[in-house]
């Protein structure tokens, strides 16, 4: 709700990854704007101090349980203007602190920042599920033989070490281009943010569908708690569904704008 010199907030708020340890912490919502759409060209960001909000003990989970991403219960709490931030303002990478932070890094999309940090988890478990993997592979027999000697085994193993390294390459060389950008001063073409997010997207899918195969791997040793495999595998699963791996949804604008639609997609 808009009021003199800002606006009041109430709500509550899932998924506040690290909240427990923070004492500031950033809350989305829609600002309802007189004879404007109620859509995410009104969202803006909130930033609270810890008087203003109050946790809730809900992340009781599988996986990702480390990030202790509880809820926030907000009620009533002013949050003045200087505290809010436009997400249409991080699309056009035109922040406000621009006028004072002039380095490259403060020119790149959040979005397209932000779901890196997503992606990038994934990938670590998936190496973390590989290493144990081999470790197990190493030990465990298949019959008479030895997991390490079988070559199924060892063509997953290939599968799945080459299929990390492609993932990064790719992370790298885009989050590369949109460095090379923002250090001419150049926009990022909007196709590109847009293919960018949607590389990002299938990251965890295509991470989850390699923790599987090495999951059903290493047979019965993968059903116990405390296998690494499993574990792993656990927290691809809960990154998965996180919003910003919906690669149904980024496919489809991406689709959409190689068949000459619009960009629909205001977080990239």
């Amino acid at each position: 709700e808009k009021v003199d010199g800002g606006y009041k907030l109430s709500g509550q708020w899932g998924f506040s990854s690290g909240s427990e340890h923070c004492d500031w912490v950033f809350l989305g919502a829609v600002v309802p704007e007189e004879g404007a759409p109620f859509d995410m060209r009104n969202y803006r960001t909130f930033l609270l101090p810890k008087a203003d909000y109050e946790i809730i003990d809900t992340w009781h989970v599988v996986g990702l349980k480390a990030t202790g991403s509880q809820d926030v219960r907000v009620e009533g709490a002013f949050v003045p203007e200087h505290r809010t931030h436009k997400l249409i303002d991080g699309h056009n990478c035109d922040n406000p602190g621009n006028k004072v932070n002039d380095a490259p890094v403060f020119r790149l999309p959040f979005g397209q920042v932000f779901v890196r940090a997503v992606c990038t988890a994934s990938l670590g478990a998936l190496e973390g599920a590989l290493a144990a993997y081999v470790e197990t592979a190493k030990t465990r027999m298949v019959g008479p033989a030895k997991m390490a000697d079988d070559p199924f085994a060892r063509r997953l193993a290939a599968d799945v070490k080459t299929a990390i390294v492609e993932m990064k390459r790719t992370m790298f060389s885009n989050f590369d281009a949109m460095m090379e950008c923002a250090r001419a001063g150049q926009p990022i073409a909007i196709d590109d943010r847009v293919q960018y997010r949607f590389d990002s997207a299938v990251v965890a899918d295509r991470c989850a569908e390699l923790s599987a195969r090495m999951l059903k791997a290493v047979g019965s040793k993968g059903i116990f708690l405390g296998n690494g495999v499993l574990e792993r595998h656990l927290d691809i699963m809960a990154s998965q569904a996180h919003v910003a791996n919906n690669v149904n949804m980024y496919a489809n604008n991406f689709g959409g704008v190689q068949f000459g639609n619009d960009n629909t997609d205001l977080n990239l």
